[in-house]
């Protein structure tokens, strides 16, 4: 049977696909993003027929030419992510509240405090351990703003991209390494980090695309080298090196590619955990860590996942899986699943799924499972041939490219998961937004809508809207809120007792700024098309300063 397959591979895999789609074909709702997702699918198995037929009928590549091919994927790759950046920024939008975070961090550090943010009430190492940031610090230093950092992260999952060519080069041949390359450019979860909204696991795939290229050649200085710069990103790529640990162990390497990258891995998380975030927290910087489990600090969080694995695993509910699904299903569900390495995403795909509880394909942490479902994908690839050859006694030479293929069709097709329409439109009110910013001066206390921190980020106090302090008193000297009818819709949308006790909360300040009077002290100074701009009186905010102070 298999051999009377192995010549209609291009009608068997597009059926294997829809059928594999079928979940979000056939699931009531009226969200328009799995309509797009339905649509995508469909029409990438549509297409996949006559492309996997050319395919199969395509010699097969040159070492030389499968790598011209990976540099213009690179190249056009970085070309249209930046122009979608633009499309984006132009408007003032696609820079979500983390951008701002960062540049407001790297402001303050110029200014001799050491990545201070108000957003997070301290030093952003109070939250996370991430030395890879002062990569990002010397940037800036040379092209202030977030057009440098934007870039940064763009050139970097390029770059991947060729580590990731050469670690499919392990089990195939150039042209399906080709393919399997592409497939990994245009992946949902690789693209949606390329947008621009900064954040350190944006970093990421890079140094782990090389950490598993040297593992797999077995160069330990290199691996190592690149399984530290690994660790710099963040607290939790201890976990995913850990992995890498015991992998060597099953894999029966010799015993320092067990026990070295073992203790450098336990000893960062430790170090992580038990020293530096402790010593940069404050008592305000705590206030904003997410409780978890009825925990105070993240360690003791972590612990309690540890110790309490099935109380946890009820925090998981079927949204989070149905995207687990749609990112297996994007390479080719079950070709990642053929491989072992698919183990080393399982641990940082757990603690995300708790921590985060709302995992979607395009959320930065979602960065490490692009490079490790490419590798899982590629290697897959060469086992299911194995195993048809073992079976046929015949090895198809057109079916790693068409398998490699139908995960690049897959991939497009959900594509519509990163994307968001709203962020490429014009406002109605762009010109009133750039009038309102004009009128609050740098360096001065700002609450902003969460948005427009980007574009305001040159001050030490530096709060997002609607949210304010844990006591519900704003002490910035100025607010900047956007407040119209789509960002009331979206706090009703989002159907939370949070989202309705902000809408509440805002609805309440706008109409008392707007009758004249004074809501914590705020006089109204602009008020144009859903845009405010008020200024707290200067006896009032030197009050809430010095009893803030005390």
């Amino acid at each position: 049977m298999a051999s009377a397959l192995s010549g209609r591979w291009h009608i068997a895999l597009p059926l294997l696909g829809l059928i594999m789609s079928l979940p979000f074909l056939v699931t009531p709702t009226a969200h328009p993003v799995l309509h797009l997702i339905r649509i995508g699918l469909l029409v990438s198995v549509a297409l996949a027929v006559p492309l996997l037929y050319w395919l199969g009928t395509l010699r097969e590549m040159s070492e030389h030419r499968a790598r011209r091919f990976v540099w213009l994927l690179m190249a056009g790759f970085v070309v249209a992510m930046v122009f979608v950046a633009w499309l984006q920024v132009r408007y003032l939008g696609g820079l979500a509240i983390d951008t701002g975070v960062f540049l407001n961090s790297l402001y303050n550090t110029e200014h001799g405090r050491f990545f201070y943010n108000a957003r997070e009430l301290g030093s952003h190492f109070s939250m996370h351990n991430s030395p890879i940031l002062f990569v990002s610090y010397l940037i800036y230093l040379l092209v202030p703003g977030y057009w440098p950092m934007i870039v940064l992260v763009i050139v970097c999952i390029a770059a991947s991209a060729f580590v990731v060519y050469q670690i499919a080069r392990n089990w195939l041949e150039p042209g399906p390494s080709v393919v399997i390359t592409a497939a990994y450019l245009f992946n949902p979860v690789v693209m949606s980090q390329a947008t621009p909204e900064f954040h350190e696991m944006n970093l990421a795939p890079l140094p782990l695309a090389l950490t598993l290229h040297y593992f797999l050649r077995q160069r330990f200085g290199l691996y190592i080298l690149w399984f530290i710069v690994l660790l710099t990103i963040k607290e939790s790529m201890a976990i995913t090196c850990f992995v890498l640990a015991a992998a060597a162990l099953f894999s029966r390497r010799r015993w320092s590619w067990v026990a070295i990258p073992a203790i450098v891995a336990v000893g960062w998380g430790i170090l992580s955990l038990k020293a530096v975030i402790p010593h940069f927290s404050t008592g305000s910087s705590t206030e904003i860590v997410h409780v978890l489990f009825g925990q105070e600090t993240i360690g003791a969080a972590v612990g309690y996942m540890f110790t309490h694995p099935l109380v946890v695993a009820r925090h998981i509910g079927i949204k989070q899986l149905a995207h687990v699904y749609l990112m297996l299903l994007t390479w080719g569900g079950v070709l990642p699943l053929l491989s072992a390495y698919s183990l080393l995403a399982v641990p940082h795909l757990a603690l995300l799924l708790v921590m985060e509880n709302r995992f979607t394909l395009h959320l930065w942490d979602a960065s490490l499972f692009g490079p490790v479902l490419a590798l899982a994908a590629a290697h897959g690839i060469r086992r299911f041939q194995d195993m048809l050859l073992r079976r046929s006694g015949q090895r198809s030479r057109a079916l790693p490219i068409q398998m490699a293929a139908l995960a690049l069709c897959l991939g497009l097709g959900a594509c519509p998961v990163w994307l968001h329409p709203a962020s490429f439109q014009k406002p109605a009110n762009l010109d009133t937004i750039k009038q309102a910013i004009e009128l609050v001066p740098d360096e001065v206390p700002l609450t902003v809508s969460a948005n427009l921190m980007s574009h305001v980020y040159k001050r030490e106090a530096l709060r997002p809207a609607p949210f304010w302090h844990a006591d519900e008193q704003p002490y910035s000297e100025y607010l900047l809120i956007l407040w119209d009818n789509q960002i009331r819709q979206h706090l009703l949308n989002d159907g939370t007792s949070r989202s309705r006790h902000h809408l509440r909360h805002w609805d309440g300040v706008i109409r008392a700024l707007l009758a004249g009077e004074e809501p914590y002290g705020y006089q109204l100074i602009f008020a144009r098309d859903g845009v405010y701009v008020a200024r707290m009186g200067p006896a009032v905010h030197q009050g809430r300063t010095h009893s803030k102070s005390e």
